[in-house]
């Protein structure tokens, strides 16, 4: 079930000085595109759970007036398939997308700058990800159990890269630090700088 625009009707919000926070879905379209303007302010931030266990959206398009994501926003939404993120975010919280199985295309944004721990946890189709020029960290467990995901290109950017970024990526062949901070590869076994078994 699809609709060409979405408004207030289909949104919970809050209203504060700096704009408008989403703070649940109650449309029916299975592809959201968020609208810039919600109650006369434009939307800046998606709130905690604000998505979380949806059963029936299978796309998600924010838009740029968008600058936060809360924790847990779009988790366990079981038939969520594409996202696009707006180019002004700068940081996917705690749990984004933890346990959408289905998540096989994410368009990060240029300037992201981190990626918090369990951002995309059990995201169980996701088989790539290009992580942009510009990030700096990606904390513990942000890909854990991404059994699909078979190559990643950590940028030049990366400054901190917390141990189990990557745990469980059962399916990851093929990856590669730009940087040369972070990685080493001992007999087809990639290690941490410290050799520590990633």
């Amino acid at each position: 079930y699809n609709t060409a625009a979405l408004g207030e009707k289909d949104f919970t919000f809050t209203t504060d000085d700096t704009g408008a926070t989403i703070t649940g879905y109650t449309g029916e379209s299975t592809e959201v595109k968020i609208p810039s303007v919600l109650g006369g302010k434009p939307v800046v931030a998606i709130g905690d759970n604000a998505f979380n266990g949806n059963e029936t959206i299978t796309s998600v398009t924010l838009p740029d007036s968008v600058t936060q994501l809360e924790g847990f926003t779009f988790s366990d939404c079981s038939d969520l398939q594409s996202v696009i993120l707006p180019k002004t975010l700068e940081s996917l919280p705690r749990s984004t997308f933890s346990g959408c199985q289905k998540l096989t295309d994410v368009t990060l944004p240029a300037g992201l700058k981190t990626i918090e721990s369990y951002a995309f946890k059990d995201c169980g189709s996701l088989r790539e990800i290009t992580l942009p020029e510009g990030l700096q960290s990606i904390e513990m467990g942000a890909f854990w159990d991404c059994r699909s995901l078979n190559s990643v290109t950590l940028p030049a950017s990366l400054e901190w890269l917390q141990t189990g970024a990557f745990g469980g990526c059962t399916g990851l062949t093929d990856l590669q630090d730009l940087s040369g901070k972070f990685l080493k590869t001992i007999d087809g076994i990639v290690y941490s700088a410290d050799q520590t078994q990633i």
